[in-house]
């Protein structure tokens, strides 16, 4: 396929237009010439330009403004975002008319989803759940935990280098063990040895027992809920003595020596 290209220049103050075709590195060149008849001095000027290159799918040229190129001319080249590619960034019009380097070509970024992980998976933006494949670049995954364990971190992303940005665990959630008891202790329902654990998992019960000849303040117990933190009445912390009132003193005093 042949382009014609037309070049303008001056010489001797006359204005010269070159039209020439391109085409396998070969130039027919036809002279236009307006200048008077009088003036017998021509100048015989020939410029080679490249032809400005094809398009890049899912990239683009830094200089595209114009349609020809001098010989020499660099161009450069990248890929738009999601898009990556390994080739020379930088292409060059060569006398023979062709561009160095070989065509661009950017190819898609993707993340291949991790190994399957304990106690979780991971769910993409869309709602669907995945445990193989890959996922385009810039994709967010949630962490979904099984009940009991919190994720970390809560989501993960696909970097620009066909990596997560970190890798997703879910950790048992965990109590702190429960301080003292005024009369008493706890028990705890995830073991046997009271003072063993300095922690506890979500869902452990923990029970108040009082000591001998004195009782519970309040009925109850205390659970290890999903944020780490006990749930409950904290008034079970408390055991106490039997307090009884001053008038059903005098009433027991009174019938105790109506008796006697």
């Amino acid at each position: 396929m042949c382009v014609c290209v037309c070049v303008f220049y001056r010489c001797f103050g006359i204005t010269l237009m070159c039209a020439f075709l391109l085409g396998s590195n070969l130039c027919s060149i036809i002279y236009y010439m307006y200048v008077p008849y009088t003036i017998k001095t021509v100048c015989y000027v020939l410029e080679i330009r490249c032809i400005a290159p094809e398009n890049i799918p899912n990239g683009k040229y830094s200089q595209m403004l114009n349609q020809t190129f001098p010989v020499r001319t660099t161009l450069t080249w990248s890929c738009t975002e999601g898009y990556t590619s390994e080739q020379n960034k930088s292409r060059v019009c060569q006398s023979n008319l062709n561009w160095t380097n070989e065509e661009p070509t950017c190819t898609e970024i993707t993340c291949q989803f991790p190994d399957i992980f304990s106690n979780g998976e991971l769910e993409v933006t869309n709602g669907s759940m995945f445990r193989s494949g890959y996922v385009p670049y810039n994709t967010r995954a949630i962490v979904v935990c099984e009940e009991g364990f919190l994720p970390d971190p809560p989501a993960i992303a696909c970097t620009s280098n066909s990596t997560w940005d970190t890798t997703p665990t879910c950790s048992p959630i965990m109590c702190e063990r429960l301080g003292s008891v005024t009369g008493g202790y706890f028990v705890y329902s995830n073991t046997s040895d009271q003072t063993a654990a300095s922690i506890h998992a979500y869902g452990t019960v923990a029970t108040v027992v009082c000591n001998d000849t004195l009782f519970k303040a309040s009925e109850g117990q205390l659970i290890c809920g999903l944020n780490g933190d006990w749930i409950g009445s904290e008034s079970i912390r408390v055991c106490g003595r039997c307090i009884i009132p001053v008038n059903r003193i005098k009433k027991i005093a009174f019938f105790v020596k109506s008796t006697s």
